[in-house]
């Protein structure tokens, strides 16, 4: 048009090939259609050829795209210090997307002006929220509730998170579940708990006593319940708006869906901000303009890609920063084109499979094509090296690279396009081409201090890695406390005082600095050194010494310590601080998997139907076990199926409301999966039609015991069941998991591999009960209720007698130790086992595995060297004071065959064996 009606020049660019300068590239096709309908405008005329100046190319591979940055940046900082502008330098890459975050942080540390006049950095606050309500309006009803919690403003951050976990303890991972909830009535008046507990809670008792408990975080029934409500509004929103077919519709739309809907305010700038999206449509066309609801969705997609992304630098000037389409027409003095990499640039081509190539030269074709200007795809190689072509013409000085590999260490392949120009004809005078130097990464494990160059800057964050992997620990917390100062922004708190503005105090880097060598000497000790070798041979608070009970703050103070708390210690001492100390707990991932039924929830609903099944029948409820003993037992017989089945949907019910899961016929699935359970029980205990005299169910009993420095201290102990007849006292304990006591033939064996155990400090339920008995005749069992077990059906019963006197022995020796090691504060993690150089099968699923440090192989060591170094001692008893270091020895070597035979050995040559 410009040509027809103005007196215009148009300029077509036809650069030369780089690999041979002489000749036009072919890359030329590219443009031939174009240049063609032209020339059917205005017979074209030779412009006289340009001679451009002699130039210079030089050619880098990296090592990873930042290594590839860096180095680019280092040359731009040394053309700048030389007097070059800014302005004249141009960085140019395919897409920019992959070295958006690279080329902020290197560009901006090395104090480099730049600007990205098209390139998009990272998303905004803004833009986050702003792809949430692209993907709501995308998947409607089948939007996951992450996403829609995402792009609410009705919750505050608090209450956002707990309506994700109660949400996913209602089985509600998409907005039409959370819309269909089936609250029971009276649910919204009370607060209903989530499948997390609440950590560490004190309250004051009538005795003005801390206690501390473990209390289950709860939300009110108010809120899910208007959560509930919300998602169902969204769901009817939804529903009514895709029947729309007319842009003023969905403009309406919109804006409810936002203000009424999402909570956004009316006037807020992101609320204008998109709605003006579809105002502006409305003014280009008409309001009774057709539009689907998916073609809406598609046309704001585009029209919101570019809100709530923040710019990729700058605001025009200094080095331009820019993708090959925005590079076209540019001249420079100095370019540097990144990512030659096969796949990148050139990007790949390939045919449309609806379609293809041969298709499109067809109704292409010259004459009778009825498309004339319908191009063909694998014209884009053609066009790949015409913007390499042109590139190269651009710039009298220009510089490539490519990585040899990626950031992962794989490896990556060079353009083609370089390739051609490394390879062709007289290439062989440019050695560098041949074999270009290779970029390393700026930091490597290497011991050998880097050669610095002196024209080079570089910045105290990195000097201060370079003395951390080559230097002198002793010079480490100078060249760390100018990183801190180098990275640190002073928060803008300003304060009006007398008319003058202050600023808030800056942290003090010399303390963090301080604090941070501090840490890594006790962490990572140098070894060699005389002071590193002692920090060696003692553990820290990082390998679970935590220093003794001082006062009644300490958390393991004013409470009862339980005998399964003494289990834990012994199977791991350092996870039973964390989730019975610290109280800490894996969350459950709402999108990653529904409520399951679990062995804890199994295991919850039989002991609840066993405990209401037998008390119910008690005229006399006992809390204690010395009250227990006073009352008289009560024949308990088993109740008929119906009863039992009324019984079992009840406390399913309420375990499930308990552990904060109300999936929709979760209860009646629990329900289901226990009653085999209660079968096994019933045919162990109530094979006859003879009841059983018990006498409490959950009775609770404290056992005194006397540690090494002649103290007493009281382990509590709670029993499932307490009979009582003529033979003594008996305490169950019913265990629904799996037998990992014995499943041995006969109970000679079964009972000695008890005591195996309970020397380990791994099985002390049943001997605590029996030790806590009154005659000697009396016993704790266990009672293994799993419907599939290994082994007879006799071993499902595995007890123990107060007069086992072997027994006793073992668990003084075991509870003692366990008790000391909990009172000195030796938590220490079981990261091998004590005779094998391997770590525990139990490590393969703790929950709480990311505090801990199993996979340090350094820590690792140390504790295996610390062992190797102090337990013969310890198992000869030629040092065993009562200290931390020696109780966390004692818990170590629990399960040490060579202790307990070491022990034995004592025991018969006293006489006590």
């Amino acid at each position: 048009a410009l040509l027809e009606t103005r007196a215009a020049t148009m300029y077509l660019d036809q650069p030369a090939d780089p690999a041979n300068p002489t000749q036009s590239d072919e890359g030329a096709e590219f443009g031939r259609r174009f240049t063609e309908r032209i020339q059917l405008v205005s017979p074209p005329s030779q412009a006289e050829p340009f001679e451009l100046p002699s130039g210079s190319i030089e050619m880098a591979r990296a090592l990873g795209g930042q290594a590839e940055i860096r180095h680019v940046a280092n040359q731009i900082r040394d053309l700048i210090d030389r007097g070059s502008r800014p302005e004249s330098i141009g960085v140019v890459t395919r897409q920019l997307d992959a070295y958006v975050s690279s080329l902020r942080t290197h560009f901006w540390r090395m104090g480099i002006p730049f600007s990205g006049v098209g390139g998009l950095g990272p998303r905004t606050d803004s833009g986050r929220k702003v792809g949430a309500v692209l993907d709501l309006l995308k998947q409607g009803r089948m939007a996951p509730i992450d996403r829609w919690l995402d792009a609410t403003q009705a919750w505050t951050d608090s209450l956002e998170f707990d309506l994700r976990l109660a949400l996913f303890g209602f089985g509600a991972a998409r907005l039409e579940e959370a819309a269909d909830l089936d609250l029971e009535a009276g649910a919204a008046d009370r607060n209903l708990p989530l499948p997390v507990r609440g950590g560490i809670a004190t309250r004051e008792n009538d005795e003005e006593v801390a206690e501390r408990t473990r209390e289950r975080r709860s939300i009110p029934g108010t809120d899910l319940a208007r959560a509930r409500d919300e998602a169902l509004q969204l769901c009817e929103r939804f529903d009514m708006w895709q029947r729309g077919e007319l842009l003023a519709g969905h403009i309406a739309h919109l804006r409810a869906f936002l203000v009424e809907d999402l909570a956004w305010p009316a006037d807020g700038d992101l609320t204008l901000l998109l709605t003006r999206a579809l105002e502006h449509l409305d003014e280009q066309t008409r309001g009774d303009l057709p539009l689907a609801f998916d073609e809406m969705v598609r046309w704001l997609e585009t029209a919101w890609a570019e809100i709530g992304r923040d710019s990729l630098g700058g605001s025009g000037g200094g080095v331009q920063v820019l993708d090959v389409t925005e590079a076209r027409g540019r001249t420079f003095e100095h370019l540097f084109i990144l990512g030659l990499n096969r796949g990148a640039f050139p990007r790949q081509v390939r045919e449309d499979p609806l379609l293809p190539d041969s298709l499109r030269q067809v109704l292409s074709r010259e004459g009778y094509g009825v498309l004339p200007d319908l191009a063909r795809k694998l014209s884009g190689f053609a066009e790949e090296r015409f913007l390499f072509a042109q590139l190269l013409a651009s710039s009298p000085s220009v510089a490539l690279s490519w990585q040899a590999v990626d950031d992962d260490g794989q490896p990556s392949s060079v353009s083609p396009l370089v390739e051609r120009m490394r390879w062709s004809e007289g290439a062989e005078d440019r050695q560098s081409w041949r074999e270009p130097p290779t970029v390393q990464p700026l930091f490597t494990l290497s011991r050998e201090v880097p050669p610095v160059s002196s024209k080079r800057p570089r910045l105290a964050y990195e000097h201060a890695v370079d003395a951390a992997m080559s230097g002198a620990r002793t010079d480490l917390g100078g060249f760390l406390s100018s990183a801190i100062t180098e990275s640190i922004q002073i928060p803008l708190d300003w304060k009006s005082i007398g008319g003058q503005w202050e600023a808030s105090d800056p942290p003090d880097p010399d303390r963090i600095a301080t604090a941070r060598v501090r840490l890594l000497d006790e962490m990572d000790p140098i070894r060699g050194d005389s002071r590193g070798e002692r920090t060696f041979g003692r553990l820290s608070p990082f390998l679970g010494f935590v220093g003794p009970i001082l006062d009644e703050r300490d958390l393991r103070s004013g409470g009862r310590l339980y005998v399964t708390a003494l289990e834990g210690l012994a199977a791991c001492s350092w996870q039973t601080f964390l989730l019975r100390l610290l109280r800490l707990e894996a969350l459950p991932d709402p999108l990653e998997i529904l409520p399951g039924i679990s062995p804890a929830l199994v295991g919850d609903l039989v002991h609840r139907c066993l405990e209401r099944l037998v008390g119910a029948q008690l005229t006399t409820r006992a809390a204690d076990l010395e009250t227990a003993r006073t009352l008289q037992s009560h024949s308990v017989t088993w109740p008929a199926d119906r009863e039992l089945d009324r019984l079992l949907d009840r406390q399913a019910e309420l375990v499930a409301r308990r552990h904060g899961i109300g999936m929709r016929g979760f209860p009646k699935m629990l329900a289901r999966v226990a009653r085999p359970y209660l079968d096994v029980a019933h045919q162990m205990e109530w094979n006859s039609n003879q009841g059983i005299p018990v006498a409490a169910v959950e009775v609770e009993g404290c056992l005194p015991l006397r540690l090494p420095n002649s103290d007493e201290q009281g382990l509590y102990f709670k029993a499932d069941r307490m009979d009582i007849d003529d033979d003594g006292e008996r305490l169950v304990d019913y265990k629904t998991g799996k037998n990992d006591i014995s499943t041995a033939t006969t109970a000679a064996t079964r009972q000695k591999n008890l005591i195996k155990r309970i020397r380990a400090g791994k099985s002390l339920q049943a001997i605590t009960y029996a030790l806590a008995t009154q005659s000697q005749s009396s016993s704790g069992r266990y009672l293994f209720l799993k419907p599939n077990i290994d082994g007879p059906e006799a071993a499902r019963e595995i007890g123990i007698e107060k007069g086992n006197e072997e027994a006793r022995l073992a668990f003084q020796k075991a509870a003692s130790s366990l008790l000391e090691a909990w009172n000195q504060g030796s938590f220490l993690p079981r990261l091998v086992k004590a005779d094998a150089d391997r770590a525990p099968r139990r490590c393969g699923f703790c929950q709480v595995a990311e505090a801990c440090l199993r996979y340090d192989s350094g820590a690792r060591g140390r504790l295996r060297s610390w062992m190797a170094e102090h337990q013969d001692a310890y198992i000869e008893g030629a040092h065993r004071p009562l200290d931390a270091e020696s109780a966390a020895l004692g818990v170590w070597l629990l399960d040490s065959k060579r202790l307990a035979e070491s022990d034995l050995a004592v025991q018969s040559e006293s006489g006590d064996s």
